[in-house]
């Protein structure tokens, strides 16, 4: 089963956001199959900014 996930994180505190984003990649790089697990910033406003991790796994099921 192949397939894409995509996880964003909105807030208000770029650090926390930061730290956060690390965690949920490295969570997502020990799920057996997962590849091309990465964490971007994708928009940020004066009060906010947005991340978001993308996997995508490989293999079947």
């Amino acid at each position: 089963m192949r397939g894409d996930v995509a996880i964003k994180l909105y807030g208000d505190d770029l650090d926390k956001m930061s730290r956060s984003a690390d965690e949920i990649v490295r969570v997502l790089q020990a799920i057996p199959g997962a590849a091309s697990v990465k964490a971007d910033q994708t928009g940020a406003r004066r009060r906010s900014t947005c991340g978001s991790i993308a996997a995508r796994s490989h293999g079947s099921a």
